[in-house]
């Protein structure tokens, strides 16, 4: 089947847009995951454009689609996929027409009229203070990989820090003076994050042998195994995996990863008091949205306790 020749405007606009996000000091996660949205729907245009065409959308290009289309779009990655992908979707596209707007490609952007799908909200379990010891209790040992794991854990659990946060630090990002780490959050936008004592002391620990490895030239915090240079985020996640797996935490919603610590110490952080100015410098957010919902999670989690400690079922 023949392209729609209208699409063809597609690959030149996008191409203007992904040098103004990288302009706007976009991070690499961001701008790829804002790509692969629009190529998603440049490739299901293109593979419906005769459909489309019968049923009246004749003008697929960037400036000239509208709403029905990418309402039958979104529809259909509904139909394939998670309501949060598509959610992304929504939100990845819906920047790009804006973009077009600010351009005066387009006097309004038709994504104004496409609701954004409902996502259901996921619970997402804590890690209990005995699976955390568990775990460093598996990191116990002297070579260079049980004290890099234990001062990766113990820096996710202390600081509630993003995987990619903690994966990119480099040993100048690290102040044992402050006891502070400096990040890169979201947006590109640099953070001071405080650790603990312990979490000091596992740093350090992990520090000197790291100074006698043959990798110890890196600028990055986080070295290989066998020298293979540094631990990337994606290495960090399959260790975290592989040692969750070994307690027996393998199954569907109960892997061990850096998000659970993430959501454990930011309800913990509700749960004593934590004022919102605090949290989202701590934790990296820029509204109020995200303190609201480790709020209503800490509070459920204060009625579950107040619940057992009451035993209504026990009283007969």
């Amino acid at each position: 089947m023949a392209e729609n020749p209208a699409l063809a405007e597609w690959n030149d606009l996008k191409r203007e847009w992904l040098r103004a996000l990288k302009a706007d000091n976009k991070s690499d996660n961001t701008i790829e995951v804002y790509e692969r949205a629009v190529r998603q729907l440049v490739d299901w245009l293109n593979d419906n454009s005769a459909r489309l065409a019968d049923d009246g959308h004749d003008e697929l290009g960037p400036c000239d689609i509208e709403a029905g289309a990418l309402r039958e779009f979104q529809a259909d990655m509904l139909e394939r996929t998670s309501p949060g992908n598509t959610h992304t979707w929504h939100r990845s596209v819906c920047t790009f027409f804006n973009w077009l707007v600010a351009e005066e490609e387009r006097s309004r952007s038709p994504m104004d009229k496409v609701k954004p799908p409902i996502v259901p909200k996921k619970s997402i379990p804590l890690v209990a203070d005995d699976v955390t010891k568990a775990v460093l209790d598996q990191c116990k040992g002297n070579d260079l990989i049980s004290r890099r794991d234990t001062a990766i854990i113990r820096l996710l659990f202390d600081t509630g820090c993003r995987l990619s946060e903690i994966a990119n630090l480099k040993k100048e990002d690290v102040d044992l003076d402050l006891d502070v780490i400096h990040v890169l959050g979201k947006g590109r936008k640099p953070r001071s994050v405080p650790f603990s004592p312990k979490t000091g002391q596992a740093i350090s620990r992990y520090l000197r042998v790291r100074n006698r490895a043959k990798t110890a030239h890196l600028p990055w915090l986080w070295l290989g195994d066998r020298s293979r240079g540094h631990l990337q985020a994606n290495g960090i996640k399959i260790m975290l995996r592989r040692r969750g797996e070994r307690l027996g935490m393998n199954g569907k919603g109960n892997n061990l990863h850096a998000h659970r610590w993430r959501h454990t110490a930011a309800v913990a952080w509700r749960k004593n008091g934590g004022d919102t100015t605090s949290m989202k410098r701590i934790f990296g957010w820029k509204s109020d949205a995200m303190v609201g919902h480790y709020g209503d999670a800490a509070a459920d989690e204060v009625a579950h306790q107040h619940a057992r400690e009451l035993n209504l079922g026990d009283r007969l």
